[in-house]
């Protein structure tokens, strides 16, 4: 009886082991791939970068089809539809954007990288 009860105890302690792993390899996944800079950090990269964040929302608002552009200036990323727009890729990685989002109100929302 003791073998099988062994035998079971290391089973389990395995088991919880490998969840264990996984958990914290998927925790360290999500932090590393939504992780977003401090309101201070991008309030600074903003005023740095003042400029181009200008030009680049007086060119999406001119674009009557932009709604959400990827990093390499891809516009919607999310459609069937999807067109490449160097120009977008240019712009995004000038001011160091993971996605820029253009709203039904004309708002427009920029997802910085952590390191911008």
């Amino acid at each position: 009886m003791k073998p099988i009860l062994k035998t079971l105890v290391y089973v389990c302690l395995s088991a919880l082991g490998l969840l264990l792993v996984a958990a914290g390899v998927r925790i360290a996944f999500l932090r590393s791939e939504y992780s977003l800079p401090s309101d201070l950090k991008a309030r600074r990269h903003f005023y740095e970068h003042k400029a181009e964040f200008v030009r680049f929302a007086s060119l999406l608002r001119q674009d009557s089809k932009a709604r959400a552009i990827s990093s390499n200036g891809v516009d919607d990323i999310y459609e069937s539809d999807a067109r490449l727009v160097p120009e977008y890729g240019t712009f995004m990685h000038g001011i160091g954007a993971k996605e820029a989002f253009v709203r039904p109100d004309g708002s427009i929302e920029f997802e910085l990288r952590d390191s911008a």
